[in-house]
């Protein structure tokens, strides 16, 4: 199965800031943590996908991203994860860049320690083969560029120190 890297450019985002406007840093290299989060709501209620929280193309994806961004800066709030994997009606695998190599607000005290990556699925909805291979691939590539340390700890949010 082909992973393919979306940049947050393509997805039609600004560049990553802090509430402030100035730019956000970025990550240190050798993380130890790889934290994974889901949206948190039923997936009755997962709007961007018609209900099902699959998304049928990856255009809808980067609609989604932008709204959840525009919401975010209303209230307030920074880039919440580095990476987004979304679920696909076709299974196809995609990761997209959101804060990426940047700091994200995705765990409370552990910002600058861990990578954060965002499925966006409803809760309890199961990841879909697609969804998987794209996580694996990416986490290999952050332990092979280094930005995660090898076999890093892939730690689900609702586990992290700071949850």
């Amino acid at each position: 199965m082909t992973v393919t890297f979306h940049t947050r450019h393509e997805a039609g985002l600004k560049s990553p800031t802090n509430v402030s406007g100035s730019p956000r840093p970025l990550l240190p290299m050798n993380l130890p943590i790889h934290t994974v989060h889901y949206t948190g709501i039923p997936v009755t209620s997962v709007w961007f996908s018609g209900g099902d929280g699959i998304f049928g193309s990856i255009d809808d994806v980067f609609s989604y991203l932008n709204k959840v961004e525009e919401v975010a800066r209303r209230a307030g709030k920074p880039f919440e994860y580095n990476t987004i994997i979304p679920v696909m009606h076709d299974n196809s695998s995609h990761v997209i860049a959101y804060a990426d190599e940047f700091v994200a607000a995705h765990s409370a005290g552990e910002n600058t320690i861990s990578h954060g990556t965002q499925f966006t699925t409803g809760v309890n909805q199961p990841l879909n083969e697609g969804a998987i291979e794209a996580f694996r691939w990416w986490n290999a590539v952050l332990e092979a560029a280094g930005r995660l340390m090898p076999q890093s700890q892939i730690t689900p949010h609702k586990n992290m120190p700071g949850a």
